[in-house]
């Protein structure tokens, strides 16, 4: 339950840091180079995100 309220979180945090850039999650999706569709199955919450994923989220936004 924990997990699944945490990648939730996660996903609100790549939205809004995704719209203070000025991208759309469909670029975004591209920059992380897991590809469009696994990467909106992990926004939907469709599947578990792995700490892969997350830190290929932060990379995307910039973050380190």
């Amino acid at each position: 339950m924990q997990a699944a309220q945490w990648q939730h979180l996660v996903c609100y945090f790549v939205r809004d840091a995704a719209q203070w850039r000025g991208v759309t999650i469909d670029q975004l999706a591209q920059e992380t180079r897991m590809g469009r569709d696994q990467f909106w199955r992990l926004m939907r919450g469709d599947g578990p995100m792995r700490l892969e994923d997350f830190a290929a989220m932060k990379r995307a936004l910039g973050k380190r």
